[in-house]
């Protein structure tokens, strides 16, 4: 936590309610709930100058460690906000056009609460709902949008373990387009729930699933024991098969911790797998040691309603230098469409 210098102390409380009057005006969506975390009310604003999602409710808990902060009382607070589109949380932003009107800088609001775990489990699936119909009604106005969707192609790599063989191929499929939002790290609830939303979505699982299934087929003959078994591991990164895998993941472009993700939870035979040490250094994977991010994944708080259908992917970590996360929620998939949009990652032949 930080100390907040330079303000006035017996202007704290008006300063702090000054962002709750500025976003319930000027904010895109704006969210008010109790002390439990309830919800009192949502309110979407079709004349909003601020593109952002703002909870806004009473002070439970403070994101600072200002004395001069902490031993006031607060009514109310801006407890959460959600940047969307190219706003983003907190920050200074220019207004929305409006006819006769000059263009006019909004000043960054004061992050000094912060929603309590308890308000945490009972608003968070109602801001990711609220999200997701976002970003539903948004793709239906495009002309590639969810009943139209732009197709593309793309290659596609299967392995036959009758032939022992790796066939590469293409294949058409459905291109991911969703809207984007943003969100301050420090805000830790929320964005340990969405990097958690995202590695447990059954999109991205039926692609680490099916790359896991497919190097352990292909890396069956290795698993010998004696002498055979020597050759392989020592010069593991040099064969065939191993060669082709690091191929594909080149071309994959995953994030790191997709792979732990992967190799934690879906390869076969786990722990045990004989080749576990050099699958672990061909994906560049640390044995032993975990990413930021899936780490703050294991440690997210679940709400009794997950929303773990929602299609989400974090596409950038950092915004100008600053403790941001941007992610991507894509449309609800209708389910005969739910097996074209998962394109290829690597599948393997039932003989």
């Amino acid at each position: 936590m930080r100390k907040v210098r330079g303000i006035n102390p017996l202007k704290i409380p008006l300063l702090a309610q000054k962002d709750v009057d500025f976003l319930r005006k000027e904010a895109a969506v704006v969210i008010e709930i109790d002390e439990e975390g309830s919800l009192i009310s949502l309110y979407t604003s079709r004349n909003h100058r601020i593109d952002v999602l703002a909870v806004i409710g009473p002070v439970k808990e403070f994101a600072v460690s200002d004395p001069e902060i902490i031993k006031r009382k607060f009514l109310e607070g801006v407890l959460l906000e959600i940047g969307i589109g190219r706003d983003k949380p907190y920050h200074k932003s220019q207004n929305r056009e409006r006819r006769n009107e000059e263009p006019k800088i909004f000043l960054a609001r004061r992050r000094w609460f912060r929603l309590s775990r308890q308000q945490f489990v009972q608003i968070a699936p109602i801001i990711m709902a609220n999200l997701q119909e976002r970003v539903d009604k948004r793709v239906e106005t495009w002309k590639c949008g969810r009943d139209n969707p732009y197709m593309v192609k793309s290659s596609r790599n299967w392995w036959s373990h009758r032939r022992k063989k790796l066939y590469v191929g293409e294949k058409i499929y459905i291109a991911e387009r969703g809207l984007r939002f943003s969100l301050n790290l420090k805000d830790d609830l929320f964005a340990k729930y969405v990097f958690w939303l995202e590695l447990n979505n059954d999109f991205l699982k039926k692609q680490l699933v099916g790359f896991a299934r497919m190097i352990d087929k292909m890396f069956m003959r290795y698993r010998r024991a004696g002498e055979y078994g020597y050759f392989y591991r020592k010069n593991f990164s040099q064969l065939k098969r191993p060669l082709e895998v690091k191929d594909m993941v080149s071309r994959k472009r995953w994030p790191l911790y997709y792979y732990e993700e992967m190799l934690e939870k879906y390869l076969p035979h786990g722990k045990k797998n004989q080749l576990i040490d050099e699958i672990y250094e061909l994906l560049g994977v640390e044995a032993g040691e975990t990413s930021v991010e899936r780490t703050m994944a294991v440690e997210a708080i679940i709400p009794s309603i997950k929303y773990a259908d929602c299609h989400l992917k974090v596409v950038r970590r950092e915004y100008n230098g600053k403790n941001f996360i941007v992610f991507e929620i894509f449309p609800s998939i209708p389910p005969d469409n739910s097996q074209k949009v998962l394109g290829d990652m690597g599948e393997s032949e039932k003989d």
